[in-house]
Order: structure tokens, then sequence, then C-alpha cells
């Protein structure tokens, strides 16, 4: 299990959901360290959660969501737009 600070809304988002995260829990030494996103493809786009590995206690401005362990996972490393992503 994977306990994440992220700052989502179920729109398509993208990098300022990690910016956003990082600018509530960036003081917290070794908060940035291991960033996570989960993708999901849905009617009418893509739906993510962005933010990062935390154990901190929970701030206003984010929600800390329980990704559960998964079999089997997918690892990649997008470069370009957000409005792309879909295709990667």
């Amino acid at each position: 299990m994977c306990r994440v600070s992220c700052h989502c809304d179920g729109r398509k988002r993208g990098g300022p959901s990690f910016d956003a995260a990082a600018e509530i829990i960036g003081d917290e030494c070794g908060a940035l360290a291991t960033p996570v996103a989960q993708y999901e493809t849905v009617e009418g786009g893509l739906q993510n959660i962005a933010g990062y590995a935390y154990t901190g206690p929970a701030r206003e401005g984010f929600e800390i969501i329980e990704l559960p362990a998964v079999e089997t996972a997918v690892w990649g490393v997008h470069l370009g737009s957000m409005d792309h992503i879909a295709e990667s």
C-alpha cells in the first residue's frame, strides 16, 4: 500500500498536480523523494492521481489517498505536453 499526498479533483490533470502537492508538503525533509501517479482511462478522458509517497500528517489543501498494492504495474516516463499523456 502506498499513502499518497495529492492535489486532485478527478479532472484531467498532470504536472500542476505535483506542483500543488509540493507547495504544501515540500518543506518536510524527504517529502518529495518519491513521486507517484496513477492514471485511469475514463469516459471523456483520463483521470489521474498525482502526488508523493507521504507519511506526514494531513494538511489543508490536499487529500491523502491510500493506493492498494497491485500485482502488475507499468512504470514509464512521459516527455512532452500533458495534452498527449494518453498516448504514452
